[in-house]
């Protein structure tokens, strides 16, 4: 999961319509698990049979606000999941989802996108637009949960709730929960010029000549990520230091034998159509390889290597990792062509006329876009919700329904099969982390993305 610092402003006159108001400034600075929640007046509460609610209206009940932006994907993926939880609890818990809003986090990109998710994923929350209440908890980043008992106390901060933690809470237990983000929350220091866990340990950090750390990564440890495993600037005299926090098991392997962990469209040539992201597993116990999760730690780790600066070249490094690999799990790995599976973008006849461009000078109207090269006239759209572009190659298409860096492990490459010469106009109106709605957008522009399979080097992990 992607976690972002936002800070929000309170400006009024910008906000003639606020969506909040407090009745009880007092205490919401300093909250306090297991004391009263100060009661909070929401305005223009949607899809539920009043539009203004105190946050004691819900007394006898237990209430959930969950907090979320239009820039955290990991809060818009949720919504299903938060929906079914929300059903299947109706009787006797209230949820609500808040969008912050703010600076960056405009209203009305906020309410589009839900409005079009809601549909999309025939949702049944309530939701309101607020811009105080965010801040006043001292979040530091989305997404981020309050539960609140029936008897109106404060019960918990969380980022993730899961149907088993709701069903806990309502039969008067405590579960386990993934921790939430504050604004200065204090991780454990890092210091990216060391060897990980080196210094402190009986040891100078100056005197690890050569060396490599496998360890669990929790949410208290920074992310700290690369693409290449070689890279002149981790040199740090006389040493080569290569280090990931926060990575898994699949990019390990793909760092060990491609020289690379990731890959996402492509701009990344020589990768992206010739390498298979995901490995083949021919072992007994896959759990390793299965998708991690951000808030449990489950399948996450963290490695460090540090080398002599005079052996270093990306063949030493992709060696010494794979023999790290083969003492720490056991596998035998080999890099074999396999057909694996691929989506073609095809075009009609028709569509290959129609979406040739008129000539006018390059145009992106789409957030997510704006640094695509060469494109001259830019506007802001809201994030995620597709893109209007002119005399743009195909190839930029494919970046964007890619989903670039949001891009999940796993979803094969898209290959241009379309037989456009040249440039295009188009318009996207799709969910760009949904593959399903981008497809129905692609489909009313003439194109379709098709299931095939092609020749691609594969890694294979046996027991």
């Amino acid at each position: 999961m992607k976690i972002s610092i936002f800070f929000f402003y309170y400006f009024f006159a910008f906000y003639v319509n606020l969506n909040a108001q407090i009745e009880t400034r007092q205490g919401f600075s300093d909250f306090r698990i297991g004391q009263p929640y100060p009661n909070y007046i929401f305005d223009n509460l949607q899809y539920y049979p009043k539009g203004r609610v105190s946050t004691s209206d819900f007394k006898g009940k237990w209430l959930v606000l969950d907090f979320w932006n239009n820039g955290c994907i990991a809060c818009i993926e949720s919504f299903p999941l938060v929906d079914a939880i929300a059903q299947e609890f109706a009787k006797n818990v209230q949820f609500i989802f808040v969008g912050a809003i703010g600076r960056e986090f405009t209203i009305n990109a906020t309410r589009s996108l839900y409005e079009k998710c809601r549909v999309r994923f025939n949702l049944h929350i309530p939701v309101v637009y607020d811009s105080i209440l965010f801040d006043r908890f001292n979040a530091g980043g989305c997404p981020f949960i309050v539960v609140i008992s029936p008897n109106g106390n404060l019960k918990a901060f969380t980022s993730h709730l899961t149907m088993e933690d709701m069903t806990e809470f309502c039969a008067g237990k405590d579960p386990v929960l993934a921790n939430a983000y504050f604004k200065n929350q204090s991780k454990i220091p890092i210091n990216i010029n060391v060897p990980f866990l080196a210094f402190g340990n009986g040891a100078r950090d100056t005197d690890v000549i050569y060396g490599s750390i496998l360890s669990k990564w929790n949410n208290s440890i920074p992310n700290i990520g690369r693409n290449n495993l070689f890279d002149p600037k981790s040199d740090i005299g006389r040493k080569y230091k290569f280090e990931l926090l926060q990575t898994t098991v699949p990019e390990l392997y793909r760092f060990a034998f491609f020289g690379k962990g990731k890959w996402f469209d492509p701009r990344d040539s020589g990768y992206y159509d010739t390498y298979s992201f995901q490995p083949i597993l021919h072992i007994r116990d896959t759990s390793l390889f299965q998708a991690p999760d951000v808030y449990t730690g489950k399948n996450l780790f963290s490695y460090s290597l540090i080398v002599p600066s005079d052996s270093v070249s990306s063949i030493f490094l992709q060696r010494t990792l794979q023999a790290d690999l083969r003492r720490y799990f056991g596998y035998n790995v080999s890099i074999e062509t396999k057909s694996m599976p691929y989506l073609r973008l095809v075009a009609s006849v028709e569509a290959r006329n129609r979406l040739k461009t008129k000539g006018s000078p390059v145009f992106v109207q789409g957030e997510e876009y704006m640094n695509w090269p060469n494109a001259k006239h830019m506007q802001p759209i809201a994030r995620h919700q597709g893109f209007v572009a002119k005399n743009i190659p195909i190839t930029w298409l494919i970046i964007a329904i890619s989903g670039a860096s949001e891009i999940p492990e796993g979803r094969p490459p898209i290959i241009n099969e379309t037989q456009i010469q040249g440039n295009i106009d188009i318009t996207i109106d799709a969910l760009i982390f949904d593959l399903f709605d981008v497809r129905r957008a692609l489909q009313k522009n003439g194109l379709d993305l098709i299931e095939g399979v092609m020749p691609m080097k594969v890694l294979v992990i046996k027991n």
